[in-house]
């Protein structure tokens, strides 16, 4: 039959569960000068964006059935998992001693078929054989949590001087990605010959965690002109008296990488996202050529890659050089026949995109003429470091992932906030 959308009844009416603390101190350090240190943390459950978390119901086969794709039946290794549930079939592994539960006579009996062929050994294990797959539509199980430390600096008007700054550092960890199992999985489906219990395997940083924040901005007033240095002067009240001076810095981590594969028919069977295997072997640093963007134009954008590790094909155990795992010096494998890639969800080797920060700087003057006539000129400048990050547009990164693909480590994107200045200039009266 057609495929099939399952609304868990006790989940479709579940709301999200968020859980917020926080504690502080705040110290006033001199008369101008305010410092408050904060921690910040978050627990949240049954929430949405993880794809695939819950296996039965996503219609995914169990893992402890992998090993049905290479049975060794009178010396021959047989995959029995994509041959069709027929009596012969059937009948094969019973005689190697593996009696499997056949949901239902009608089953077996279209699997006989020639045209059955699609009633496989490896559906027939799954949840509702009966259907050609599940969704889990509201199955919402997905946790995350959030620590944070904050910092806050605060210059209360004085001496000309206004300011703040803010810090955080933080780390976001949550299984609310798509997952590449909705099991527990079994040793004997790892690389690693370590077995996770449902879930774990996909508990790992969050993909927007971005651990250091910086943000300061303030405006400072020239300390020139009337009553101030240089205040007996003409010229210097008439050319630097009454300019403020603002500016806003803003600095964030990169974004972590969530490094993916592509699976062959024989590797991660039956289950949710395609990854890779982390090479034990691999000793180094997963980056080359530089930071982010160098030796790039605009011509040569997409065309360089900034990662280790590229697996120029989609064979079983094959390493980043096309050798075997074993012997590859590089970073990612594929995963085996019949396993589940172990490399973790998120930022693998620590990898993460560009960091972003940005200059905004501003010089504003008001010239009194009269009690009720005033002009006021100011210059803006935004980025003004003309700085460009490549590879992250906004929250989203914008970088070749897939170890498997042709475009591995290459970058997508360039900002396009190049240095500008604005001129302004109005009369009050």
């Amino acid at each position: 039959g057609t495929g099939i959308a399952f609304p868990d009844p006790y989940l479709a009416g579940r709301a999200p569960q968020f859980i917020f603390y926080n504690f502080g101190m705040q110290r006033e350090v001199t008369n101008n000068i305010t410092v408050s240190v904060n921690y910040v943390g978050s627990q949240s459950h049954f929430i949405a964006g993880a794809g695939n978390i819950r296996g039965l119901q996503s219609g995914q086969l169990d893992p402890k059935w992998l090993g049905l794709g290479s049975v060794n039946i009178a010396g021959v290794s047989t995959n029995f998992l994509s041959k069709p549930a027929s009596s012969a079939n059937l009948a094969q592994l019973a005689s190697a001693g593996i009696n499997l539960p056949v949901p239902y006579a009608g089953y077996t009996q279209a699997a006989n078929l020639a045209a059955g062929s699609n009633a496989t050994i490896a559906h027939m294990l799954t949840w509702m054989p009966q259907f050609s797959g599940t969704t889990d539509t509201w199955g919402n199980v997905a946790n995350a949590n959030y620590n944070a430390f904050q910092l806050s600096v605060s210059h209360r008007p004085a001496h000309g001087l206004t300011m703040n700054i803010n810090y955080t550092y933080s780390k976001s960890i949550d299984d609310a990605g798509t997952a590449r199992s909705g099991w527990a999985l079994p040793a004997s489906a790892t690389a690693s010959g370590h077995a996770w219990a449902q879930n774990r395997i996909d508990r790992s940083l969050s993909i927007n965690s971005q651990p250091q924040n910086l943000s300061i901005f303030g405006v400072y007033e020239l300390p020139f002109g009337k009553g101030k240095i240089g205040g007996d002067h003409f010229v210097v009240r008439a050319l630097l008296g009454g300019w403020d001076f603002s500016n806003i810095f803003q600095y964030s981590s990169g974004l972590p990488l969530a490094i993916v594969g592509t699976c062959n028919s024989t590797q991660n069977v039956g289950q949710g996202q395609c990854m890779p295997d982390a090479n034990p072997n691999f000793r180094g640093n997963a980056r080359k050529n530089g930071g982010w963007g160098d030796g790039v134009t605009a011509a040569t954008l997409g065309s360089l890659s900034y990662l280790v590790g590229a697996v120029g094909n989609t064979n079983s155990g094959a390493g980043s050089d096309s050798t075997s795992c074993s012997t590859s010096t590089g970073p990612y494998c594929n995963s085996g026949n019949f396993m589940v890639g172990n490399l973790s969800r998120i930022a693998p080797n620590g990898l993460r995109g560009p960091s972003v920060y940005r200059l905004t700087s501003a010089l504003h003057r008001t010239f009194v003429f009269t009690e009720r006539a005033q002009f006021v000129f100011g210059v803006d400048c935004q980025n003004v470091t003309n700085t460009v990050t490549f590879g992250n547009n906004a929250a989203n990164n914008q970088i070749g992932v897939n170890v498997n693909s042709g475009n591995f480590g290459t970058l997508t994107f360039a900002s396009a906030d190049a240095r500008a200045f604005q001129f302004s200039a109005r009369f009050v009266f």
